[in-house]
């Protein structure tokens, strides 16, 4: 926990690393954005879903220590969670995904953004609960995500022939 996080950093991270992620898809088309295989198996589509249900993740986790209990999970398998994400939105256009995200996204710096300053305390209370700091937390269900999938989108993108 060398590397405290406060709130203000916390909310610069988010906005940037969601900046930087749709800035890296703008030109794609939908068809492209639907593409199986950027991510594994999975479209920038799917990995999208995918993200949703991390941020989601971390703001069950914030709830909870708000509460003064631990989240434990009932799927703790990654692969399982992963899959799950994708599956339960496969049916939804692109568009309903980028929306959601978007509702997502919001809701994660709204929470953010309501924690008490005792919160983001690196030795403190809620810490100790969470088991983790708040960007502990949610950077890599955030901010930290979206740049590692991006980097993967980007490397996809770079194979795309040019017309």
């Amino acid at each position: 926990m060398d590397d405290f996080v406060g709130k203000d950093e916390l909310l610069r991270r988010l906005h940037h690393g969601y900046k930087e992620f749709n800035e890296g898809i703008k030109r794609l088309s939908p068809e492209q954005m639907e593409t199986p295989g950027v991510n594994g198996k999975w479209s920038i589509k799917e990995v999208i879903a995918h993200f949703i249900a991390h941020e989601q993740f971390a703001l069950t986790e914030i709830r909870y220590a708000l509460a003064g209990k631990s989240y434990e999970p009932e799927e703790t398998d990654i692969n399982i969670f992963n899959e799950q994400a994708v599956t339960v939105r496969r049916n939804q256009s692109l568009e309903q995904i980028i929306q959601a995200w978007d509702a997502s996204f919001r809701q994660v710096v709204t929470v953010i953004e309501e924690l008490p300053e005792s919160t983001f305390e690196p030795f403190g209370e809620f810490t100790r609960v969470l088991g983790d700091t708040v960007d502990g937390a949610l950077g890599n269900n955030t901010y930290q995500h979206y740049a590692e999938h991006l980097s993967t989108i980007k490397n996809w993108i770079s194979k795309i022939p040019k017309k």
